[in-house]
């Protein structure tokens, strides 16, 4: 090899090393850009989940304060709600139980139909209150498990609920057990042939 080619060789090496340096400073740029991006997706995660945390305990604390609330005065003392959000799968989930001495039990399983009734209406109230429809409840029998002293506490629950929290109750109730009482009252007559709604004496 004579003193031209080893020029030309030694030229061609530094050429290549100066192209493998452009390649990895532009390398490292984009490892820079990489890891900035990460960390601002890691906040960005980080900030939605404080926030999703955030607003579920305002929900649970919302919910079981209406729902304990509705059963207190229906069945004062006798059963605690609970409720907690639960991650399964990759997803939020929501577990409601009643406490019976520290033992989570279902309410299907620790009361009567009675006791679901409470909390199912009090669960449907909480959502509309959350809504931003007018707040009315067209509500078909929705206490038919309900008898004596606790259905006629119920009157005391739908007027705290109407007065309060300014909800208009539509309610269609059966005629068994002790009446639940309203602003205003109907019966389903027929006069003439022809079903009507009359109003009820006081």
């Amino acid at each position: 090899m004579n003193l031209q080619e080893a020029q030309l060789k030694l030229a061609k090496a530094e050429g290549q090393r100066e192209a493998l340096e452009k390649a990895v400073a532009s390398s490292r740029g984009q490892i820079a850009t990489l890891e900035k991006r990460s960390e601002d997706i890691t906040q960005a995660v980080l900030t939605v989940q404080r926030i999703a945390n955030e607003l579920q305990a305002n929900i649970t604390a919302f919910f079981s304060t209406c729902v304990q609330s509705a059963l207190d005065i229906v069945f004062p003392g006798a059963y605690k709600f609970c409720m907690e959000f639960a991650s399964r799968r990759n997803q939020a989930e929501l577990d409601m139980w009643l406490d019976r001495n520290g033992e989570k039990v279902s309410a299907l399983d620790a009361a009567g139909g009675g006791v679901v009734d409470v909390i199912s209406f009090a669960l449907r109230t909480c959502c509309l209150l959350l809504s931003k429809k007018r707040p009315v409840l067209l509500l078909d029998e929705p206490f038919k498990f309900i008898r004596g002293e606790a259905r006629e506490r119920l009157g005391e629950l739908l007027n705290l609920l109407s007065v309060q929290s300014r909800v208009q109750i539509i309610m269609v109730a059966d005629v068994a057990g002790a009446p639940i009482e309203g602003a205003k009252r109907f019966r389903i007559g027929i006069e003439g042939g022809v079903s009507r709604l009359l109003p009820v004496e006081s």
